[in-house]
């Protein structure tokens, strides 16, 4: 699965609801993400989110979260948000999700892939989504 900008929330949000139906997906360039914080309202947080949602098995999911290195436009605020650019938000809720797949007992599957010289350019950044949905597809026998 792949999504881009919004597209990306939207690819953020299914895999935390329906991560069994995933085998691999690429999040590129998403503005807001659904972090596991219950004091924060779906679909920015836990509270409130469908009784299926499981950041568990999300973070347990081969996936990519693919940003530009240039994709620095502040962004607006919403709730649960860290950072003000695309980039600080996609490290952000990684580094959110790799440390709730560790408190939840499991292996956390999910890579930060910041692409040198790219702003929020969805051509070049499809390109890049590709080849990282390639290599995460391929890796799905694991």
């Amino acid at each position: 699965m792949f999504g881009h900008s919004a597209g990306g929330q939207f690819v953020a949000r299914y895999l935390v609801l329906h991560a069994a139906r995933v085998s691999a997906a690429v999040i590129s360039a998403a503005s807001t993400y659904p972090f596991p914080l219950s004091a924060v309202a779906w679909p920015f947080g836990s509270q409130d989110a469908p009784a299926h949602a499981d950041w568990a098995a999300a973070c347990a999911s081969r996936t990519t979260v693919a940003v530009g290195a240039d994709d620095t436009e502040p962004r607006p605020s919403a709730p649960g948000q860290v950072g003000d650019s695309r980039v600080e938000r996609a490290s952000s809720w990684v580094e959110t999700m790799r440390q709730h797949a560790v408190q939840s007992g499991v292996v956390p599957r999910l890579e930060l892939s910041v692409v040198p010289g790219v702003d929020h350019d969805e051509i070049r950044m499809t390109a890049h989504g590709q080849a990282a949905l390639t290599s995460l597809w391929g890796a799905t026998a694991d």
